[in-house]
């Protein structure tokens, strides 16, 4: 448990940078005494609330210590300052714990105090997300279902969806919902969402046998239970289609009997059981990560037992008697298209991975360098990484080896959201400029002392200065009777996965091609100088992978970013005299913004081995 600090060492100002860094090189008990002291300091509200925040988040999610972020919020509350977000951090925490009517409760009162739309948005979304596994759980100890909740919260997901066509973790839970109100066609057209398909549109095929499977059971299904030959079609049909939680929830409504446990159902639930439990210990040996060290190979010895369990419930032609992990993933992989990531990720031992929604190849080529890539899409995510875990999101983007990149779906479901309502929601808008323009004035102290630092004011401005320029543009492509919303996310959505995937990851594969020497670090190096100098909005970019508060840390990103910022530094200074208005008299990285993107995609190019080599005119 965090002690509370009564004694307040720092300036107001710098309190909450210095927790903010703390936090994000995970840190959490030493950034938790600086939380601390912004909470007894002059800072402003939206700090204190910040402090609050992350001080209920790392008591209640890392720690496990409920009560004490319940506290923490309260404190928050006083300051009258994003009074919604508190209590929707708090009323998901409370979920986390299984305080489903204090959690409720929380995010009513998240949703009462809203004061924009994406307050509204997170407020009813975490409810429904309560109702949900508070049926799940009911349903798991057979107690009964409460129909007028699950009607309530499907009411609100009727409202939210058209509004958020393109975050698929929406739809999960809508469908969720649906099949436990046993609403086969609410069911069948969120699935058709979470793949975002639109009307005319056919799912991959990897996909279509799910979807055929789904369409056949939801067709005239309303209210009426199921026979057992379309029990077992909804559950494979849901375990097809990478949605477990709904497979599971599928056979607790419609057990199947022994005689229905054919092989094929019986290696579904082996797999189901595996990555319950594989998820289970992982999350608890990350738990056990915040307070002490333990060996690295700790992890792996609990999830191999696990994994040799699973073999012995698989069949497969040739199957060798000694089990052996490379060929267990590739039959994991052959049967559930299943892809995981074994040992570490950024710097912290790991085990996530997920499966096969999209499999296809596609013909790359960076810098005269040109091969082939195959690009699988996961979903049904199992674990996190613990970077991931410890914020309580998705941080891995995917990973690459020889000639194949591995997405993570869930990464990237949200791109666009938040940055629509930055810049149309009047209240988000005036909130995330007030924060910038506070922050701007502390980046100059922050570079003084650190030349290569996290700068969040900068960050701020950049990003929101071309997110503008980027809503110019797709305003000036679309067409007036079209949603513009709707464009600009997908816009966005496509812009980075063309950068993050076909610029970023492509280049690793390129890279592993030339030689297996590069270090983790050297590869994510050269893979930013790529993705920021040959996209088309490249200070946007450097903005979202290079200037982020992980600069520094030990990971193979946050070594890869502090080498760019130094190199990048050190490019500006050489060439002073062709940046307009640059003062050798301050730091030098404050002045990024006065980079044109041509001077940008020079300097970066002029640092790549690959890049040809061009003169500044």
């Amino acid at each position: 448990m965090v002690t509370h600090l009564s004694t307040y060492t720092a300036q107001a100002q710098s309190l909450i940078n210095k927790a903010e860094h703390l936090y994000h090189q995970h840190q959490p008990k030493k950034a938790a005494k600086f939380y601390q002291q912004v909470l007894q300091s002059s800072v402003s509200k939206s700090d204190k609330a910040l402090a609050a925040k992350q001080l209920a988040h790392i008591e209640g999610h890392l720690y496990k210590h409920i009560v004490q972020a319940r506290h923490w919020t309260t404190q928050g509350l006083k300051h009258q300052h994003n009074q919604s977000r508190l209590y929707q951090n708090l009323a998901d925490l409370e979920r986390e714990h299984q305080q489903f009517t204090k959690g409720k409760i929380a995010a009513r009162l998240a949703t009462k105090s809203a004061k924009s739309k994406i307050d509204a948005f997170l407020a009813n979304v975490t409810l429904c997300r309560i109702i949900l596994e508070e049926q799940r759980y009911k349903l798991k100890h057979r107690q009964s279902l409460n129909k007028q909740e699950i009607k309530m919260a499907q009411g609100i997901m009727a409202s939210i969806t058209p509004f958020t066509p393109t975050i698929t973790s929406t739809f999960k839970l809508q469908l969720g919902l649906a099949l436990l109100a046993q609403d086969g066609l609410t069911l069948y057209q969120a699935w058709r969402g979470f793949f975002l398909l639109a009307q005319n549109d056919s799912p991959s095929a990897i996909m279509q046998q799910a979807h055929n499977l789904i369409q056949n059971v939801c067709a005239h299904w309303k209210g009426a239970p199921l026979n057992s030959s379309q029990a077992q079609q909804l559950f494979l049909g849901l375990f097809k289609s990478r949605l477990f939680e709904s497979a599971q929830t599928a056979l607790m409504l419609y057990p199947l009997s022994k005689e229905q446990k054919n092989a094929e159902l019986k290696e579904a639930l082996a797999y189901l059981d595996f990555i319950d439990q594989a998820q289970e210990k992982t999350f608890a040996f990350y738990t056990k990560m915040v307070s002490e060290k333990p060996a690295s190979d700790q992890l792996m010895t609990q999830i191999l037992p696990l994994a040799q369990k699973l073999w012995t419930k698989l069949s497969w032609s040739d199957k060798p008697q000694k089990f052996d992990l490379s060929t267990l993933r590739t039959v994991l992989e052959k049967k559930f298209g299943a892809q995981y990531a074994l040992g570490n990720t950024n710097g912290f031992p790991s085990f996530y991975g997920g499966h096969a929604i999209l499999d296809q190849t596609k013909s790359v080529s960076q810098y005269g360098k040109k091969g082939t890539i195959r690009f699988i899409s996961l979903d049904g995510i199992v674990g996190n990484d613990y970077t991931g875990w410890y914020r309580k999101s998705i941080r891995v983007g995917g990973w690459a080896r020889t000639n194949l990149f591995v997405q993570l779906r869930p990464a990237y479901a949200t791109d666009g959201v938040p940055q629509w309502s930055r810049l149309t929601d009047p209240i988000e808008r005036k909130k995330y400029l007030d924060k910038m323009r506070q922050q701007l004035t502390e980046d100059e102290a922050i570079a003084q002392k650190k030349p290569y630092a996290y700068l969040p004011g900068l960050q701020k401005q950049v990003a929101y200065q071309e997110l503008k320029r980027i809503l110019k543009d797709v305003k000036s492509k679309t067409d007036q009777s079209a949603n513009l919303q709707l464009a600009f996310i997908n816009y966005l959505k496509n812009l980075t996965q063309e950068v993050s995937i076909f610029i970023h990851e492509v280049r690793h594969v390129i890279d592993k091609n030339i030689s297996t020497q590069f270090s983790s670090a050297d590869l994510e190096y050269r893979a930013k100088l790529s993705e920021i100098a040959l996209s088309p909005y490249p200070k946007y970019f450097f903005i979202r992978q290079v200037m982020v508060p992980s600069i520094g840390t030990q990971s193979s990103h946050g070594q890869a970013n502090l080498r760019v910022i130094k190199n990048l530094v050190q490019w500006m200074e050489q060439n002073a005299v062709i940046i307009k208005d640059f003062n050798k008299q301050r730091p030098t990285l404050p002045q990024f913004n006065l980079l044109t993107d041509t001077q940008l995609k020079l300097a970066l190019q002029s640092l790549d081995p690959l890049a040809p080599k061009k003169k500044q005119k």
